[in-house]
């Protein structure tokens, strides 16, 4: 299964035969920006669904000028070689668990309603 991808606005920066962007607009119509968190399956061949964040895209001029994109992932700890542990969960100070509920809730409204907002 293919997709269309394109690199919407100007070029923000470029260094050498890199030429980098803020934002993409994948096959769906789906416009993705730098920072944006996004659920991703990462085989077709299994269930494992992980949480991606955007960090970079860029084009390299000195190849075929294909979109090239920089994801960090997130997956759950049963998902990992450990396995999940007793201590995973386990938050000790109420700042952290503020944090946790505050940065759960902003991954939701993230995933769930995509906010647009462009460019260079």
């Amino acid at each position: 299964m293919s997709h269309t991808v394109t690199l919407l606005g100007g070029a923000c920066f470029s260094h050498g035969p890199y030429t980098f962007y803020k934002a993409v607009r994948i096959g769906n119509g789906r416009v993705l920006r730098l920072g944006n968190f996004f659920l991703t399956k990462l085989w077709t061949d299994a269930d494992l669904v992980s949480i991606g964040e955007l960090q970079l895209l860029w084009i390299d001029s000195r190849g075929s000028n294909q979109p090239l994109a920089s994801l960090r992932l997130y997956f759950l700890p049963e998902n990992t070689p450990d396995g999940r542990r007793d201590t995973h969960g386990e938050v000790s100070k109420p700042q952290e668990k503020l944090f946790l509920i505050y940065l759960f809730i902003y991954l939701l409204n993230t995933i769930n309603e995509p906010k647009i907002n462009l460019l260079c």
